[in-house]
């Protein structure tokens, strides 16, 4: 069969049983075809014209800045919106000629944080939600606003994250994906693949719930902000901040929800790169206090696969080290075995021990066979 044949087949029958759902449960929404066959999008209207302020903390890069400012100008068909726009004292006099009733320039000294500033923010701005946008970032879109305010108005949704493409046309960002990484906090989803590429299980192509999305395009409701007291500012990594605060977000009981039915464009650079001064060892020390705060989170992300690898977020399966237990069972504790060096002291203070620990129906144990990769 050719692929419209599939999709007309597959689409005979989801989307009849989608349609009935949406009119079961008197949901404001059209059922439209996804963007590949046998998939559906649920297409949520806004209810009314909420406020919604749009926030962005610019950088030292006025072009950057200006690009966003005027796609945003000029490429948003929504109605009730404004723009802050945060900048240092020194720049702040170069962005006086986009001030109008939509945009406001606000002069900041340099001590000033990007999560300092959105949290100020939230606590002055007359609106309903607010959309926190990096410079930068470039609308594509002039429906973009309606449609991540129609997710985000949905009662159980507290954060709505987008897709962000390169100048290459190709996934920059897809979401967020905990736990994975060098450092075990999180990595982007997607990166490099190509923008019609459906993804793992056709997820590059869905609408559906993550544990955490990117700040550089985020929408959230002001009052849910407000109550989480906004980004963590003792976090310096941008990316950092973001898997921190939305699982804050997910801890109060709202979802995170991602759309790539909301793209734009960003400049090529990775979004999980640090810009500060203290270099990898302030990464690592941020890594460090993620884990120590969220290690059940990161640990099993409800949106991946345990059996999927952890080194990478291409949904690759692990191939490397498994421990010989059923993560399903619970009733013992369970002890992974590991260390570098000689083997004797590793066999007497180590593998004897957890041995013993087995034999005994105390503990399970399970031992990383090869020693010397272990860092």
């Amino acid at each position: 069969m050719q692929e419209n044949e599939i999709r007309e087949a597959r689409d005979s029958w989801v989307k009849p049983v989608l349609e009935a759902y949406v009119g079961r449960n008197n949901i404001d929404a059209r059922v439209l075809a996804g963007a590949v066959a046998g998939t559906c999008m649920i297409d949520y209207r806004c209810s009314g014209t909420p406020g919604v302020c749009i926030a962005i903390y610019a950088g030292s890069d006025v072009a950057r800045v200006e690009r966003t400012v005027a796609s945003l100008l000029n490429k948003t068909a929504y109605s009730n919106w404004t723009i802050r726009l945060g900048a240092d004292a020194a720049l702040a006099p170069l962005f006086e000629k986009y001030r109008s009733g939509q945009l406001t320039v606000d002069s900041l000294d340099q001590n000033t944080s990007r999560c300092s500033y959105f949290e100020s923010l939230s606590q002055s701005v007359d609106a309903d939600y607010m959309v926190f946008m990096d410079s930068g970032v470039v609308v594509l879109q002039d429906n973009w606003l309606e449609r991540l305010l129609a997710q985000g108005q949905r009662a159980d949704v507290g954060v709505v994250g987008i897709r962000l493409i390169s100048p290459k046309n190709q996934i920059a960002h897809a979401g967020i994906l905990t736990g994975v990484g060098s450092l075990g906090v999180g990595g982007c989803i997607g990166e490099g693949d190509a923008l019609e590429q459906a993804g793992y299980m056709q997820r590059s192509q869905l609408v559906q719930n993550l544990s955490a999305v990117s700040s550089a395009c985020m929408l959230t409701r002001r009052s849910l902000f407000q109550s989480l007291h906004g980004f963590d500012a003792e976090i310096d990594v941008q990316l950092y901040q973001d898997v921190d605060f939305c699982l804050r977000v997910s801890e109060a009981g709202a979802r995170i929800v991602w759309t790539p039915f909301v793209t734009m464009l960003i400049s090529d650079e990775r979004l999980d790169t640090y810009a500060g001064d203290g270099g990898i060892s302030r990464v690592e020390q941020d890594a460090r206090q993620l884990t120590s705060r969220w290690l059940e989170n990161l640990a099993s992300d409800p949106a991946y696969n345990r059996n999927l690898t952890l080194k990478q977020t291409d949904f690759s399966r692990e191939t490397g080290f498994k421990p010989v237990w059923d993560p399903n069972i619970r009733d013992l504790p369970r002890i992974t075995g590991c260390g570098v060096g000689s083997y004797v002291p590793w066999a007497y203070r180590v593998a004897q021990p957890l041995a013993a620990l087995s034999a005994a129906g105390r503990a399970s144990h399970s031992n990383i066979p090869d020693r010397k990769s272990v860092v």
